[in-house]
C-alpha cells in the first residue's frame, strides 16, 4: 500500500493569536497548551529515535557539544509557530536545542563538494587550518538510524514527523476546532 501523505492547511490561525493576544490571553495560552499536547506524538517518536548512549567513542563528554542523553533528551522541544516559509506559517515546529543532538541530527547532510576542508580564516591565521580528518571520519562512521535510511534530511527530526504525521495533525486540527467552538460560545455569551 503507498504511503499517503497528509496535508493540512489551516486559514486564519495567526490572525486568530492576533485577536486572541489583545482580547484574552487566557485563551491563547490554553491553546498553545492544547497544541503542544497534539504535538507530543512527535516529541515521544523523536526521543524514541535518539540513541541512549553517545553514538562515537568519543563524544561521552562534559563539554558543550559532549553527548548527555539528559540534555539532548530535553532538547526536543515544540515550538509554537515560526518564521513564514513562502506565503504560509507553520503552527509547530520540533526543534533540537541540544548542540551534540543538533550535530547528530544534521551531521554530514550539507552538499559536500569535494574541496580540502579548512577552518575559517581568522585575523592570527588568514588561510585558516587544515583539519585532518577527523569531522569526515565523524560523518562517515555517525549510524543511519530512523525510520528513512539515508535521508537527507536528518536523522531524528525528519524521521519522527514522517511517523506521526497523521496523529499529530488529527490532534492539532481537533484542537483548534476546539479552541474555535470555545471563542464561539465566548462571543455568544457577549
Amino acid at each position: 500500500m503507498a504511503d499517503v501523505v497528509i496535508s493540512a492547511q489551516v486559514v486564519g490561525v495567526k490572525e486568530m493569536f492576533a485577536l486572541l493576544k489583545t482580547t484574552d490571553k487566557k485563551l491563547v495560552r490554553q491553546t498553545q497548551a492544547a497544541m503542544r499536547t497534539a504535538a507530543s506524538p512527535l516529541v515521544a517518536q523523536a526521543r524514541s529515535i535518539t540513541p541512549a548512549v553517545a553514538p562515537l567513542s568519543g563524544w561521552a563528554h562534559n563539554g558543550r557539544v559532549g553527548w548527555k542523553q539528559s540534555d539532548v533528551m530535553s532538547g526536543l522541544k515544540v515550538s509554537i509557530g515560526g518564521a513564514r516559509v513562502g506565503t504560509t506559517w507553520p503552527l509547530l515546529r520540533l526543534v533540537q536545542k541540544s548542540a551534540a543532538g543538533q550535530i547528530y541530527d544534521l551531521a554530514g547532510r550539507g552538499n559536500y563538494t569535494g574541496r580540502e576542508s579548512k577552518s575559517k580564516p581568522y585575523s592570527g591565521r588568514p588561510n585558516g587550518h587544515r583539519l585532518n580528518g577527523q569531522g569526515q571520519a565523524m560523518v562517515a562512521n555517525l549510524p543511519n538510524l530512523g525510520y528513512i535510511k539515508g535521508s537527507k534530511y536528518s536523522r531524528v527530526v525528519f524521521p519522527a514527523f514522517v511517523a506521526s504525521r497523521r496523529d499529530v495533525t488529527a490532534a492539532l486540527l481537533k484542537a483548534l476546532d476546539k479552541v474555535a467552538a470555545d471563542m464561539n460560545h465566548e462571543i455568544e455569551r457577549i
